[in-house]
């Protein structure tokens, strides 16, 4: 597999309301950042918002044991069980002791009268306390929850924050002193009960260097980062967020002194309690590309243009090899929406790339901005239309051209088969090849993932992978490992230049032994930084 082009370094610098760059105007090479990610990671710390279930209660020789199961909204597979209103009536007597079992062969035994657990999968649990007093006697009660992870519903791209004009949130910049509060709940139809929420975070009008932390409101910021930028620059990046009580998020910035940037957020689904999409991870492959003709026309897509991909029924080169190439053919129905990563390359100028569903007319969010002379990618969760098509339009002013080519990492189903999202216990950084054995990934290596969550039924993970100190131009590659040698790989996931630093979310599909990254470069190597925010099982 050929390495892809490398990102230029001269890009323009003013943004028109579409996100688009003005034409002509200079922009100055992104600078690698000394503090990808910020190093000290914090555990994900407890949502505040809370399912409580129905209290049950049991009475024996004068005791009652009383349990109410208590769900913090967004901790995915755990549970807090609160047995405080347990009493007895016996004069003289006290509750003296709690044996808490968790219905999944673990219990918890001691004085407090709460306990918290974290299940290995998504289920159907009979929890249970036993409650003892000072006389001796005991009362045990018992209720059945459903521990269950998110499904997806998926949205045509739409804006739901600009700094710039104010839409969503504060008409101000973004600093290291300040946040951005973003109302999520309530907006553009997000039910009270999302626990998640999918945007396509976009950096524009920057100062120096930084990196934007996006998480829930009123929790601890975690010392990862979604996106990385330089001085004057416009960068996009997809991110995941859980919604927490209050219903919004926050995005905090670190970065050099008097570093600054003005947010865009494009949302592109959210992930609710509610019975919607499930998702089915596949081995990465190219189910697009317009360079040869593969699902969709053999010619480049001017600005003002569309092109259109029949997801139902496409089939993607899944590995390329001297011998063989191998495919996948997706399902001809219930498809509601693609994982993709989306490229440009071989462009004549600058535009913005948006994706939607067929016949649904063009939405008023972004997916890519691409520039002259680059190859340029974001990841995407793009709806498929009734028709089981998806258009993929550019737009802006110049009279530019760009070749497209997109690889899916997985799709979007009300089918059977699919997995739910789980946020992770705490967000975790699994790799960083600065401190790790090893050191750089070097041009035509693999680096295999450990640490990853390893619940059953695991199927893809949520992960944020940062590019920082490359040597050379290169592009990485994710795959699942034990199922492909990494030199088949017919997929893309970042293309980075030398000196660049860029992170990009990825849904990593699980292999038989884990997740890889591989270096297809040509030459040099690349320190490489990924963190955990969640992963997908099937129930």
């Amino acid at each position: 597999m050929s390495v892809r082009a490398r990102r230029a370094a001269a890009l323009t610098a003013s943004v028109l309301a579409a996100a688009l760059l003005t034409p002509g105007a200079a922009q100055a090479a992104a600078r690698p950042l000394s503090h990808p990610g910020n190093e000290n990671v914090a555990s994900r710390p407890s949502l505040s918002t809370q399912v409580t279930h129905a209290t049950v209660t049991a009475r024996s020789h004068g005791l009652t044991a009383a349990l109410t199961p208590v769900s913090p909204r967004g901790s995915g597979l755990s549970i807090d069980l609160d047995a405080s209103t347990s009493r007895t009536a016996v004069p003289g007597a006290h509750v003296t002791g709690y044996r808490f079992s968790f219905g999944d062969g673990r219990t918890a035994t001691g004085d407090s009268s709460r306990a918290a657990h974290r299940y290995a999968r998504p289920g159907t649990y009979t929890v249970a306390v036993t409650v003892t007093d000072s006389t001796g006697h005991s009362a045990t009660v018992d209720s059945t929850i459903e521990i269950a992870g998110s499904d997806f519903t998926p949205v045509a791209p739409t804006r739901i924050l600009d700094t710039r004009s104010g839409l969503g949130a504060a008409k101000a910049k973004l600093t290291t002193t300040t946040s951005v509060h973003i109302p999520i709940t309530g907006v553009d139809g997000i039910p009270a009960d999302a626990t998640g929420v999918v945007l396509s975070l976009i950096a524009v009008d920057t100062v120096e260097n930084g990196a934007v932390t996006c998480y829930p409101d009123a929790t601890t910021e975690p010392g990862v980062s979604n996106l990385n930028f330089g001085g004057n620059q416009t960068i996009d990046n997809l991110i995941t967020v859980p919604v927490p009580a209050d219903g919004a998020i926050d995005c905090a910035l670190s970065g050099d002194s008097g570093s600054s940037a003005d947010l865009i957020g494009d949302l592109e689904g959210y992930y609710s309690s509610g019975s919607s999409s499930s998702y089915v991870a596949i081995q990465p492959g190219r189910i697009l590309d317009t360079r040869t003709g593969l699902n969709t026309a053999k010619t480049k897509l001017a600005n003002g243009h569309s092109l259109t991909l029949t997801v139902a029924g496409a089939t993607a080169t899944t590995s390329t090899s001297s011998t063989a190439t191998t495919t996948e053919t997706l399902p001809t129905s219930a498809i509601t929406a693609v994982a993709l990563n989306i490229s440009t390359t071989d462009t004549s100028g600058n535009g913005v790339l948006t994706a939607f569903p067929d016949g649904s007319g063009s939405p008023t969010g972004n997916v890519l901005n691409y520039f002259s002379a680059n190859t340029d990618s974001n990841p995407a969760v793009v709806p498929v239309g009734a028709d089981g098509k998806i258009d993929i339009s550019s737009i802006g002013t110049e009279a530019s051209t760009t070749d497209v080519f997109a690889d899916i990492e997985g799709y979007y189903t009300t089918g059977a088969g699919g997995a739910v999202y789980v946020p992770a216990a705490a967000i975790t950084r699994i790799l960083d090849t600065r401190s790790a054995a090893g050191g750089a990934v070097i041009a035509g290596d693999y680096r295999n993932l450990t640490g990853l969550t390893t619940a059953d039924g695991v199927t893809a993970y949520v992960l944020n992978a940062t590019i920082t100190q490359p040597t050379a131009n290169g592009n990485l590659c994710v795959f699942p490992t034990g199922s492909i040698n990494p030199l088949d790989v017919a997929a893309s996931n970042i293309n980075y230049g030398n000196g660049e630093t860029i992170a990009k979310f990825v849904q990593a599909t699980a292999g038989s032994t884990g997740t890889s990254f591989f270096n297809d470069a040509t030459s040099g190597s690349t320190q490489l930084l990924v963190d955990e925010f969640g992963y997908f099982t099937t129930q």
